[in-house]
């Protein structure tokens, strides 16, 4: 099965792009396209929503260097429903169920996929769960408005972190993957105590049962001092920031409820 890959430059505040598709704030330098080929190596397929495609169907077909070279040989697929044609090099155009077309590419022989922008196709990709992995190339900068990545969907995507590379510019590299099902649980459920009792489904029925045994989640004080908790911890069901940066516990959060 073939890779699907989001890369995309953002900004700190989540944007892809400033009002009137600005991309001036773009900080690109040598040392980010050599990221980029190191990370793109394996790439044989571009697809893009229309607008992402009109803009680099207008731009790289003049441009020269081993980007524009890349960019205008690769097979590029665009999903449209208003376009009639697409005449950038190696390009094909669809018109049908997006979920369903790129469903084949990715079970087709080939190397990773990537997605170049293209908010609205991003979204659905999403939605039908076909995005593999997330490269973000974060910028050091905040624009306020402009057009997010990311526009929201009814699902929860749980990530498992892969790689973060700060390069000299500033720009931060982030590589995440979509968690399976079967992967390991969060460091964060390990710590609360879920893996002992398999899972946080067990523990709420736990909770709800007492006579089947209390829930063996870690308290915040034992959980600080990285150790198992004692029969005079309690368990803790809330909390919240600790106020008092001098407080003997020296927890960065206070308990609201106990049992």
């Amino acid at each position: 099965m073939r890779k699907l890959i989001i890369w995309d430059m953002v900004t700190v505040d989540g944007f892809f792009e400033g009002p009137d598709r600005d991309i001036s704030w773009f900080v690109f330098e040598e040392e980010l396209e050599n990221y980029i080929r190191e990370t793109q190596e394996k790439a044989d397929t571009l697809i893009f929503g229309r607008v992402t495609y009109e803009l680099m169907a207008a731009y790289w077909p003049s441009e020269q260097g081993w980007i524009a070279d890349f960019m205008n040989k690769i097979e590029k697929v665009v999903f449209s429903r208003t376009l009639k044609s697409a005449a950038w090099n190696n390009t094909k155009l669809f018109n049908g169920n997006v979920a369903e077309e790129v469903s084949k590419l990715k079970t087709r022989d080939g190397g990773d996929i990537f997605v170049f922008g293209s908010a609205d196709l991003t979204a659905t990709l999403m939605e039908h769960g076909l995005i593999d992995e997330y490269h973000l190339g974060i910028n050091p900068v905040i624009l306020g408005r402009g057009t997010p990545l990311f526009k929201g969907g009814p699902n929860r995507t749980p990530l498992k972190h892969l790689e973060t590379r700060t390069l000299k510019s500033g720009v931060v590299s982030s590589i995440t993957r979509r968690r399976a099902d079967n992967d390991d649980r969060s460091a964060l459920s390990r710590q609360l105590g879920f893996a002992e009792m398999g899972g946080p489904g067990e523990a709420a029925r736990s909770r709800r049962s007492p006579a089947k045994g209390r829930s063996r989640r870690r308290p915040l004080r034992a959980m600080a001092e990285g150790r198992r908790a004692g029969p005079t911890d309690g368990v803790y069901h809330g909390c919240a920031r600790r106020r008092d940066p001098d407080d003997r516990q020296n927890l960065p959060f206070a308990p609201t409820s106990r049992l």
